[in-house]
């Protein structure tokens, strides 16, 4: 194996392993953040937590190399107000006591 390598599957094992403590603890940015160190590990990113850059995942045109993407993230810029009302919503769900999976009938 080569130095700071990993087999495929343990981000795998890593998210299952998130997964299992989805819950245990209040949400909050710390905790978020917590989750996704134990995901990605400490050597995947430079800068864990929210991101500061906008986010894009493709690739990208061999000729031109204009972006081709598969997902444009949220601006940057609107991260903390994104996590911010993801954080209340998720407060308040927990304090009326609703059920962690919120279905519909079509």
């Amino acid at each position: 194996m080569i130095e700071g390598e990993y087999p495929p599957d343990v981000r795998a094992r890593n998210w299952g392993s998130v997964i299992g403590q989805s819950g245990k603890m209040r949400l909050t940015i710390e905790e978020v953040e917590r989750l996704q160190h134990i995901v990605i590990g400490n050597k995947k990113l430079k800068n864990m937590g929210l991101r500061k850059g906008e986010g894009f995942i493709g690739t990208h045109d061999r000729e031109t190399f204009a972006p081709l993407p598969e997902h444009i993230s949220a601006r940057a810029k609107d991260l903390a107000s994104l996590m911010k009302g993801l954080l209340e919503t998720n407060s308040t769900l927990q304090e009326q006591g609703y059920d962690p999976v919120l279905t519909t009938k079509n």
